[in-house]
């Protein structure tokens, strides 16, 4: 009979125990829990984003077993391909921690206050193992960054723990690139409004300069055709005026024959 947890169940436990190892100041073991707790967040990160390119298959523990010939204290193991991890605590006692120990070696992985979290940890330092014998290609930016946000968090605890809150760096590199590349289409845009502008402003100002000269040229003939007018006019009643003194005369000079 085995008890195998499901991956909502380990990330749920290896984010509690990890955030239990934080907390915790073992002196002579700090930096292991530190550790540990990296490899329990990391883990927890990919079995949440269920990027499901390399699974690593959750361990198979036994029932909990009270000592017994093989192990002096309450026990429970599971296998792998390594050898068996070991969880162990004193079930008699109110107040005792469990403790996990690699296959190899019996090498020792930390202390924890529950079964469960023990259990998170164990497939946690698993997972950091098989994984680390692999060769994945490089995952996405957007995948990446969050990895890295923890990862900051591990090596400086007294940071706050990430809340699920932060934007991915790449989102606003992205963002920021497509507002540039738009500025710059925009500003282009704009250039050719300008010059289209200046062009016409131009434009029109050189037909405004054509037709003040017209219409300087259209009043000086109006004015000179005016004159001339005048000038005709003067002439039509002098020449009016002469035939008829001319025609008096004749008259004058008929009537004395």
């Amino acid at each position: 009979m085995t008890d195998k947890m499901t991956d909502a169940e380990l990330s749920k436990t290896m984010r509690e125990a990890a955030s239990w190892m934080m907390r915790s100041r073992f002196p002579g073991y700090e930096k292991r829990a530190i550790e540990t707790a990296g490899a329990c967040l990391l883990s927890a990160d990919r079995l949440s984003r269920n990027q499901g390119v390399v699974t690593v298959k959750p361990l198979e523990w036994s029932v909990d077993s009270s000592p017994n010939e093989e192990c002096r204290y309450n026990h429970c193991v599971a296998q792998t391909a390594v050898g068996p991890y070991r969880i162990e605590w004193k079930g008699w006692k109110d107040h005792d921690e469990p403790v996990v120990y690699r296959p190899i070696g019996d090498e020792f992985v930390g202390c924890f206050p529950t079964v469960l979290q023990a259990k998170a940890a164990a497939q946690a330092d698993y997972e950091r193992r098989i994984l680390s014998a692999l060769t994945e290609a490089p995952p996405a930016p957007s995948a990446a960054e969050p990895v890295e946000i923890d990862r900051f968090h591990i090596d400086s605890p007294c940071f706050p723990e990430p809340d699920g809150t932060l934007v991915r760096y790449e989102d606003h590199v992205r963002t920021i690139a497509d507002l540039q590349a738009e500025i710059a289409e925009l500003k282009g845009f704009s250039k050719k409004l300008f010059l289209d502008d200046t062009d016409a402003l131009s434009s029109s100002a050189t037909m405004l300069t054509d037709l003040q000269a017209e219409v300087e040229r259209l009043r000086e003939a109006a004015e000179w055709h005016e004159h001339n007018w005048k000038q005709e006019r003067d002439l039509k009643v002098g020449l009016i005026a002469k035939n008829k003194a001319l025609e008096d005369r004749i008259k004058k000079y008929e009537a004395g024959q």
